[in-house]
């Protein structure tokens, strides 16, 4: 299972027009898709309810640092 999460990552920060920008977006979403596979292969004799608890999780713990990045780059747009 691999989740595009570009839109809505889109949403959340609000900055996506700058390439810059727009390029940290995309690599988000690599590091998430592959996060995601990887822990989908070794999850195989787990409940699916587990499953889906474990990926919430992780989604909830990039969103998490992804908003801690967005306000270091905020940071530096202001310098």
């Amino acid at each position: 299972m691999v989740l595009n999460s570009r839109s809505k990552l889109a949403k959340l920060c609000e900055w996506n027009g700058n390439p810059i920008e727009g390029k940290i977006l995309d690599d988000y979403k690599l590091k998430s898709d592959v996060s995601l596979s990887y822990n989908e292969t070794n999850m195989k004799n787990k409940s699916f309810e587990n499953k889906l608890f474990e990926i919430i999780k992780e989604i909830k713990d990039e969103i998490v640092s992804i908003k801690a990045d967005i306000t270091i780059l905020k940071g530096f747009h202001n310098i």
